[in-house]
Formats: C-alpha cells, structure tokens, sequence
C-alpha cells in the first residue's frame, strides 16, 4: 500500500475513533427521525459538513429560543439541553409569559440566559396601522417593547438581562431609540433554520445548522410560533443536533448584552 493510501486510510481511522458512541448515536437517531426513508445520503452529509473546530479559534455558539415560552414544549427543550449540559438565551413574548411564570423562572435558575420578544410579537414596520400616524407608531413601539420587559422584570423579581429581538428580525429606528433610552439592545442571529415549520424535516433543520455554524455564531430557533404555542409536536432536533455539534468540539455560551459575538449585532432582515 502507498504511503498516500495508508495516511488516508489513517486519517479516516481518526475521524471514526473521534466520532466513537456518540456519532453512532446521532447517525440512529437521524436515521429513526427521518422514518428510514432516503436516510443515509442525508445523514452522510450532515456528519461530513459538522466540521471540527480549528484550534485556537472560537469554539462558542449561541442557541437562541424564540416565541415562547410553551409550557410542555419549552420544557422538553431545557431537558435537552440540560442532559446535554448545553445553556441557551430564550427570548419571550410578553403574552406567552402570562401564566408561564414558573417556567420563565426555571429557565433562570438552570443557567440560562432570557430575552424579551415584544409583547404580542407584530412585524414592527407595520405598527400604527391602519392610520400610520407617527404618534401611533410611537406608543405601539415602546408598548410592545417595554410592557414585556416590564413583565419579564416583575415575574423573575427584577432580573434584567437587556437583550431584545425584534420579531422577524423586522427592525426600526425608533423602536433602536426605544431600547437604547432604556438600556436594551436588539440581538440578532445569523443561522435560521425555520424550525417553527411543521413542513421543515428534523434532518432539515440539522443540515441547515451543521451547514453554516462556526465560532461565534447565534442560531435562531424556537419554542413558539409567533404570540402561539409552538405547533412542531416535540423538539425531536434538537438532541442530535447537539450530539453533533459537541462532536464537532462546540461549546454552548448565553449572550451577554455587554459582551455580544458580531453574529448578535449585525443587523439583518430575514423572514421567520
């Protein structure tokens, strides 16, 4: 065998032997997740494209959680994620926090990070209609942004965290004047993979993450749909997502607004 041949043969040994039990487990799990049907080419492709991190570079991402909180949803999420020991920010909308109390707590006290989302989460460009009177638009904007931090605050005993995401990502520059006069920030993302769709694949959304997460960057996902209950029946994703990840050699951080990645604070438009 040629010395080429045998290095190849080498390098693909170590790969295997990194992978081990918990790359076996992802590869079942997606196979079992996507019925058997046309699995293996997908599966393939997830695993080869969750590539391991470059020594010395950020090894940190960001899971975010948008739209909740769901009482039965959310809490599959913080099982997942705490057997995975994985923390996470989850941005919530004033409407579904009323009631959710305890679990907008319990999200608090295994080390996560929250956010608010607006109270009944509107596009923001299209408050004050149908009049579009600029003093309707005014109060429509902090309305939405300070009546949910207002009761983030209460419901956890005065935690403030600062971090606001504009639903949709659908930003104004009054509602950035509206949350920098009252300390806030709006936070970004810069991988979404549409997991609120019933029609998006479990292996879908896997792909789309192992495809464009890197150091740094803050995946949008959620545990609502919009101001309703999340409609997917259960996160099936997510554990394998954050098998393969870890293998990968990723971390999990929480955003800090005086400590943002630039995947956080760069502004973007993009349809949820």
């Amino acid at each position: 065998m040629s010395d080429t041949k045998q290095q190849a043969k080498s390098s693909r040994r170590q790969v295997l032997t990194a992978v081990g039990v918990s790359g076996a487990a992802f590869l079942a799990g997606c196979y079992a997740s996507n019925g058997g049907s046309n699995s293996a080419g997908l599966v393939n492709k997830s695993a080869g494209l969750a590539k391991p991190v470059e020594p010395g570079t950020d090894n940190v991402l960001y899971l975010t959680f948008d739209d909740g909180p769901t009482p039965g949803y959310t809490n599959q999420i913080l099982a997942h994620l705490k057997a995975a020991g994985a923390h996470a920010t989850f941005f919530q909308v004033g409407e579904r926090m009323v009631g959710s109390e305890a679990l907008v707590n319990q999200i608090l006290a295994e080390g996560h990070q929250i956010g608010t989302h607006s109270w009944s989460h509107p596009d923001f460009t299209g408050l004050g209609q149908p009049a579009r009177t600029l003093a309707q638009f005014g109060v429509e904007t902090q309305e939405q942004i300070l009546r949910a931090r207002d009761l983030q605050v209460a419901c956890t005993g005065g935690y403030r965290s600062g971090l606001f995401r504009y639903p949709h990502f659908h930003r104004t520059n009054y509602g950035d004047l509206v949350l920098k006069q009252n300390g806030m920030i709006p936070v970004y993302a810069d991988v979404a993979p549409r997991d609120y769709d019933l029609n998006v694949s479990d292996i879908t959304i896997i792909n789309e993450v192992a495809t464009k997460v890197h150091g740094g960057s803050v995946v949008d996902l959620h545990d609502g749909s919009g101001a309703q209950p999340m409609q997917r029946p259960h996160p099936s994703y997510l554990p394998q997502l954050l098998v393969l990840l870890k293998a990968a050699g990723y971390r999990f951080g929480t955003l800090n607004v005086n400590d943002l990645p630039a995947a956080a604070i760069t502004v973007i438009r993009q349809p949820e």
